[in-house]
Protein backbone atom coordinates (compact mmCIF):
# COMPACT_ATOMS: atom_id res chain seq x y z
CA UNK A 1 0.00 0.00 0.00
CA UNK A 2 1.31 3.53 -0.97
CA UNK A 3 1.74 5.75 2.33
CA UNK A 4 1.89 9.60 2.53
CA UNK A 5 4.04 11.01 4.77
CA UNK A 6 2.91 14.54 5.33
CA UNK A 7 -0.78 13.18 5.59
CA UNK A 8 -0.04 9.68 7.45
CA UNK A 9 -2.43 7.91 5.69
CA UNK A 10 -2.26 5.16 2.94
CA UNK A 11 -3.56 5.72 -0.30
CA UNK A 12 -5.07 3.13 -2.79
CA UNK A 13 -3.01 2.24 -5.65
CA UNK A 14 -5.66 3.43 -7.73
CA UNK A 15 -6.03 6.64 -6.56
CA UNK A 16 -1.94 7.58 -7.52
CA UNK A 17 -2.31 8.79 -10.97
CA UNK A 18 0.86 10.90 -11.19
CA UNK A 19 2.33 9.57 -8.38
CA UNK A 20 1.46 12.33 -5.71
CA UNK A 21 -1.13 12.35 -2.80
CA UNK A 22 -4.51 13.59 -3.89
CA UNK A 23 -5.33 15.11 -0.73
CA UNK A 24 -1.77 17.42 -0.30
CA UNK A 25 -0.07 16.95 -3.48
CA UNK A 26 2.76 15.69 -1.84
CA UNK A 27 5.66 14.31 -3.75
CA UNK A 28 6.90 12.06 -0.68
CA UNK A 29 4.50 9.15 -1.43
CA UNK A 30 6.22 6.14 -0.04
CA UNK A 31 5.21 3.15 -2.71
CA UNK A 32 6.54 -0.64 -2.16
CA UNK A 33 8.33 -1.95 -5.18
CA UNK A 34 5.98 -4.24 -6.24
CA UNK A 35 8.11 -6.28 -8.13
CA UNK A 36 9.97 -7.57 -5.89
CA UNK A 37 8.29 -10.70 -4.55
CA UNK A 38 7.75 -10.71 -0.21
CA UNK A 39 9.28 -14.17 1.04
CA UNK A 40 7.06 -15.74 3.05
CA UNK A 41 8.37 -18.54 5.63
CA UNK A 42 6.36 -21.61 5.76
CA UNK A 43 4.57 -21.88 8.86
CA UNK A 44 5.46 -24.86 11.14
CA UNK A 45 2.84 -26.87 11.37
CA UNK A 46 2.26 -26.82 7.53
CA UNK A 47 5.84 -28.90 7.61
CA UNK A 48 5.09 -31.13 10.36
CA UNK A 49 1.61 -32.06 8.74
CA UNK A 50 3.34 -32.48 5.32
CA UNK A 51 5.98 -35.00 7.06
CA UNK A 52 3.61 -36.56 9.00
CA UNK A 53 1.50 -37.36 5.75
CA UNK A 54 4.84 -38.26 3.71
CA UNK A 55 5.50 -41.09 6.46
CA UNK A 56 1.90 -42.33 6.73
CA UNK A 57 1.70 -42.88 2.81
CA UNK A 58 5.13 -44.12 2.67
CA UNK A 59 4.39 -46.68 5.31
CA UNK A 60 0.75 -47.47 3.63
CA UNK A 61 2.95 -48.32 0.25
CA UNK A 62 5.08 -50.80 2.84
CA UNK A 63 2.43 -52.55 3.75
CA UNK A 64 0.44 -52.97 0.04
CA UNK A 65 3.90 -54.21 -1.03
CA UNK A 66 3.64 -56.94 2.06
CA UNK A 67 0.23 -57.73 1.00
CA UNK A 68 1.04 -58.15 -2.61
CA UNK A 69 3.81 -60.16 -1.89
CA UNK A 70 1.95 -62.01 0.53
CA UNK A 71 -1.40 -62.55 -1.99
CA UNK A 72 1.11 -63.49 -4.87
CA UNK A 73 2.99 -66.19 -3.35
Amino acid sequence: MPWCDSCDRYLTPTSLDDGTCPSCDSDEVLAPDVAAPVGRKLPWHFKLMTALVVMYLSWRVVLLAITVVDWAF
